[in-house]
C-alpha cells in the first residue's frame, strides 16, 4: 500500500523535511518559515490558529491550511 500524506500534528522540522526531503532539516525549517512568512493569505490564515515564528509543532488545523496553500508534501 502506498504512504499518503495524513493531516495530524506535525513538528515543524517534521512537515519541513516532507516538503524538502533532499536538504538539511534546519535549511528545510528555514525555507518552509520563508515560503509561510511570503504567502501573507497563508500566514493570516495560521495566526488566526495560533501560529507563531518559533512554533515547534503545528496541529492538524495548521497543517491543513499549508496543505491547502502549498500543496501536499
Amino acid at each position: 500500500m502506498e504512504d499518503t500524506f495524513k493531516i495530524r500534528s506535525y513538528g515543524f522540522q517534521e512537515l519541513a523535511t516532507l516538503y524538502l526531503p533532499n536538504i538539511q532539516p534546519r535549511s528545510a525549517s528555514n525555507r518552509l518559515r520563508i515560503w509561510i512568512k511570503r504567502n501573507e493569505e497563508l500566514l493570516k490564515e495560521l495566526k488566526i490558529l495560533g501560529y507563531r515564528q518559533n512554533l515547534k509543532l503545528l496541529t492538524p488545523s495548521m497543517v491543513n491550511q499549508i496543505v491547502q496553500h502549498l500543496g501536499e508534501p
